[in-house]
C-alpha cells in the first residue's frame, strides 16, 4: 500500500506541512514501513536565541512487529543490527500521524544553531567568556603543577 501525506502536523506547531510518501507492506513478522518524509521547521538557536528555517527531508525504513522481541521474565536485552523495531503490542493499527511526528522530532539536532558563524547573544558571550572553575576539580590542578607523571609513580 502506497500513502501519499501532504498535512500539518499538529504537535510540531507549524504552519508548514509535511510532505511524505510511504509504501506500508505486510511481512512475515509485522508491518514494514518504507519512504521519504520532508518539512521545513522553525527552530530557535542556542545560542542567539533567534528563529531560523531547519529543513527536515530524511528515508525512513521502519519495521513494527506482532510478537514481543523480549521474553516475559526477561529484564535486560541486547538490540543488536535489524532489531530495532516498535512493537505492535495487540494494535492493529498504525498511528501515521504520530509515526511521522516522532521521525521528524529524531532528526532535530540536540544543539540547534542557525548557522555555524552565529555569535550568540550578548548573554551567550558572557557566559563563554567566562572563566568558571569548579572548586571540586582545584585537587587535579595540583596534580599538573606538581608534574606528576607516569614514571615517577611507577
Amino acid at each position: 500500500m502506497n500513502i501519499i501525506f501532504q498535512e500539518k502536523i499538529q504537535e510540531l506547531e507549524n504552519d508548514i506541512p509535511v510532505d511524505a510518501v510511504l509504501s506500508v507492506a505486510i511481512t512475515g513478522y509485522g508491518v514494514n514501513i518504507k519512504g521519504h518524509v520532508k518539512t521545513d521547521l522553525k527552530l530557535i538557536c542556542d545560542r542567539c536565541l533567534g528563529e531560523y528555517d531547519y529543513n527536515v527531508d530524511v528515508e525512513v525504513d521502519e519495521d513494527f512487529v506482532n510478537e514481543s522481541i523480549v521474553s516475559g521474565e526477561q529484564k535486560e536485552y541486547e538490540l543488536t543490527k535489524g532489531q530495532f523495531v516498535e512493537e505492535l503490542r495487540g494494535r492493529d493499527e498504525i498511528d501515521i500521524n504520530d509515526f511521522l511526528y516522532q521521525t521528524i522530532i529524531l532528526e532535530i539536532p540536540p544543539k540547534k544553531i542557525c548557522n555555524d558563524s552565529c555569535e550568540g547573544s550578548e548573554a551567550y558571550q558572557k557566559i563563554k567568556n567566562e572563566k568558571y572553575i569548579d572548586e571540586r576539580l582545584e585537587v587535579f590542578k595540583s596534580f599538573s603543577e606538581n608534574n606528576y607523571s607516569d614514571d615517577e609513580n611507577k
